[in-house]
């Protein structure tokens, strides 16, 4: 009579059997190397002035969060920052002034070439315009790059949004604002732009408040807060008629 056939097991499984304890480093090793493949899949970018020289992208799936922001050294503006006579001609004393200020507030100084989180090169006052890797510029030449910036911007916002040269200088310098963070095209194709040439100005000024906020699927402080004050400066110039 024949008796059943022997079946002989992995020698890894018969290790673990006769030593239980190791299945548990075994699997801590697995979970250490899972963990290292997924590192090599992300992508790296430069980072300038970071200890290892590349910071690593969040995954597809993930969301950006504030400490993505945080390798930018933002300095304190040394001196004040004055409209350019071609803004001021574009926009006018009030509107060129505000603008400037207020998104210069609102971009932060960073007088160096730096790569925002997703590895767009910037300078000065967030002007992505001919920045040279590597690169550090004057107080000067960061105040020139804002404000050809704010006009490059300006220049379509009131091409797409022709009633806006006759609103208050606030309504104008929050739009600008607007659109320098987002881009024409973005502001453009808004509802923003869309209530304003219907006329609704003051429903134009709320919506400011409501969209382009987040970034990954993910509302941003920095974001909230800007569009907030966006909206409030609109509504303002409407109020006051200046």
């Amino acid at each position: 009579m024949v008796g059943p056939a022997l079946v002989h097991e992995p020698r890894f499984l018969q290790f673990f059997y006769e030593f239980p304890c190791c299945h548990v480093i075994f699997i801590r090793i697995m979970r250490i190397i899972v963990k290292l493949i997924m590192r090599s899949m992300r992508i790296f970018m430069y980072i300038p002035g970071t200890i290892s020289g590349c910071r690593l992208l969040p995954l597809p799936w993930q969301k950006w969060t504030q400490e993505d922001f945080m390798h930018i050294r933002y300095r304190k503006v040394p001196g004040k920052i004055v409209a350019s006579a071609a803004l001021v001609a574009l926009l006018g004393v009030g509107a060129a002034t505000l603008s400037v200020d207020m998104i210069a507030d609102f971009e932060g100084y960073v007088p160096e070439a730096y790569q925002d989180p997703v590895g767009i090169w910037t300078k000065c006052f967030g002007d992505t315009e001919d920045v040279v890797p590597g690169a550090r510029y004057t107080f000067d030449q960061c105040v020139d790059s804002l404000n050809a910036a704010v006009y490059a911007h300006a220049g379509p916002v009131l091409s797409c949004v022709p009633g806006l040269a006759e609103q208050p200088y606030k309504v104008r310098a929050a739009f600008v604002s607007m659109a320098y963070n987002i881009g024409p095209h973005g502001f453009c194709t808004s509802f923003v732009a869309r209530y304003a040439n219907a006329g609704e100005w003051e429903r134009a000024c709320k919506r400011m408040a409501e969209i382009y906020k987040t970034a990954k699927g993910k509302e941003l402080p920095g974001l909230v807060r800007r569009r907030q004050a966006e909206s409030a400066l609109c509504l303002q110039g409407l109020r006051e008629g200046r």
